[in-house]
């Protein structure tokens, strides 16, 4: 029986951690400053992937003058992650391997905090061991002028979980490590993880040390029998938002939906009670949610829409990379860009600010991370 028929496009991120652990490249990067050209970079993806490698998974964040992009290297085990220090012209200032963990390292995301380090969780897999599916961290300090990240503090195995590969799934409500969301809020770092096929999500708080000093259960039945794709928390002034992607069921069932939902939570990270506002249309199957920023009054997302077409056998499906930006309180969408469009196994996108642009990193069909920098009149 072919079984991959049978999977929702919003249980995809959980089976395509697999295919990308089978993936892999035979370069090996070592810290270094590397010259490019000057890219022509308004409205144009510009190719910031180390040379001799493929990779996916780009996630950003400024800190100070620069731009630090995280990425997977396809090739199993440990060393697969890479920090990419850019300028804002996207000229690359140094490429280093940074800590991956013990087991094959995958669905990383990144953050930072007040002093300006460098933040990020992942999940690990051990191929060998049931479970095998590990949460994890790690910090560092870039703020120097080396050639280098520094690496201050790191976390292994603090949780475990099953991973989900039929026919044999994990029980609906068990947690799981795969895109792990970090926060940094209040002066405390959070960890946000979902379950398996269920309308709960989980929190965790880290001390300095990044060790984990609460777990706490988020409970959004109030939404009915529903289930998360992966998702972020985003400071709005006061307000928290848990930008979501939200499904009842497999595509092309008739009612069935899948949807980004901005789900209001009060500073201290539980529920409101007000009710939550979707930022997709109704003919939109959208996946999951790869990043939000918030500027000026505008609330960006980054989203990935499943269209149906290819299949994970056959070398993954159409992804659509959508950019929507919002005008707060209302949510009055005020812009739509296409990022990218592809037969892909993963797409996960990521963007920041620097100065007075927006800077979104992808992935394309071969495997290469793309850069793209839009200044304040194409976003206005």
């Amino acid at each position: 029986m072919n079984l991959m028929k049978f999977i929702s496009p919003l249980w995809a991120p959980i089976f395509l951690t697999g295919f990308l652990l089978l993936l892999c490249c035979s370069c090996q990067i070592s810290p270094r400053i590397v010259p490019r050209a000057q890219p022509s970079l308004t409205g144009a993806g510009f190719d910031i992937t180390p040379p001799g490698c493929s990779a996916v998974r780009p996630d950003v964040v400024r800190i100070g003058e620069y731009l630090y992009v995280h990425i997977l290297k396809l090739r199993p085990g440990p060393g697969s992650f890479v920090l990419i220090k850019l300028d804002k012209n996207l000229r690359t200032i140094y490429v280093s391997d940074i800590y991956s963990g013990k087991a094959t390292p995958t669905d990383a995301r990144v953050a930072t905090d007040n002093n300006d380090d460098f933040f990020y969780s992942f999940e690990t897999v051990y191929k060998d061991r049931i479970p095998g599916n590990f949460l994890n961290f790690a910090r560092y300090d870039v703020s120097s002028d080396s050639s280098r990240p520094i690496l201050k503090e790191y976390q292994e195995e603090v949780a475990v979980s099953h991973f989900a590969v039929p026919p044999v799934l994990p029980p609906v409500g068990t947690e799981l490590m795969d895109d792990p969301a970090p926060f940094f809020h209040r002066g405390r770092y959070w960890i946000l993880t979902k379950t398996f096929s269920s309308p709960q999500m989980y929190l965790r708080s880290l001390g300095e040390d990044l060790t984990v000093k609460e777990k706490r259960r988020l409970d959004l039945r109030s939404l009915g029998k529903v289930f998360f794709s992966p998702s972020v928390l985003i400071s709005v002034g006061d307000q928290v938002f848990l930008i979501a992607g939200v499904s009842n069921g497999p595509q092309f069932v008739r009612g069935n939906f899948a949807r980004i939902m901005a789900i209001p939570l009060t500073s201290d990270l539980n529920l409101t009670g007000e009710a939550p506002v979707s930022l997709t249309g109704e003919g939109e199957w959208a996946s999951y949610v790869s990043s939000t920023k918030y500027r000026d009054g505008r609330l960006y997302v980054l989203y990935n829409l499943f269209t149906g077409l290819g299949n994970l056998q056959a070398g993954g499906q159409e992804h659509v990379g959508m950019l929507k930006i919002f005008e707060l309180p209302s949510f009055g969408l005020k812009k739509t860009f296409v990022i990218n469009r592809g037969i892909m196994l993963d797409n996960r996108m990521s963007m920041e600010f620097l100065d007075d642009h927006l800077y979104v990193f992808y992935n394309d069909e071969s495997q290469r991370i793309k850069g793209r920098k839009f200044d304040s009149i194409e976003l206005r």
